[in-house]
């Protein structure tokens, strides 16, 4: 489509864009985002200085009726949590006392331990992502639906 006049029409979740030619491009919706709640997440990528991505499926996060279940690695992780439309707070955060494998869970523990421990910026995309964003550790959380 290279055009500078686009008409359009919707039918459903559906929006076609068509051209003055007739060319046409189908846009459709990929459905709601889940819920930050009741979903069960796991950690798929760590940024703080620059983005780690690896086979962190074992960090886990579920909230459910204000209840933080998680794992980061090394432990199990449980608090009390409050959401808001952009932030997520966790109190009264106990972990279990399990040392890490080695030093590359343990940093991945410590990115996770950061984020999960005070107020929390948090945005779902794709439909299926969350990240979360801590701006006093710099260290953002990117998790995806586990299913």
């Amino acid at each position: 489509m290279n055009s500078e006049r686009l008409s359009w029409s919707r039918t459903g979740d559906t929006l076609r864009l068509t051209d003055e030619h007739g060319e046409s491009a189908l846009l459709k919706s990929a459905g709601p985002a889940l819920p930050l709640e009741g979903t069960r997440w796991s950690l798929i990528a760590v940024t703080t200085d620059e983005t780690q991505r690896g086979d962190y499926s074992a960090a886990t996060m579920t909230i459910v009726n204000g209840q933080l279940e998680a794992n980061d690695l090394c432990n199990d992780i449980g608090a009390i949590v409050t959401v808001t439309d952009t932030t997520v707070t966790f109190s009264d955060v106990q972990r279990t006392a399990q040392p890490c494998a080695n030093q590359a869970t343990r940093s991945v523990a410590a990115a996770v331990d950061s984020v999960l421990s005070g107020t929390a910026n948090y945005l779902v995309f794709n439909n299926s992502e969350v990240e979360l964003y801590d701006a006093a550790s710099g260290t953002t959380l990117t998790y995806t639906a586990r299913g």
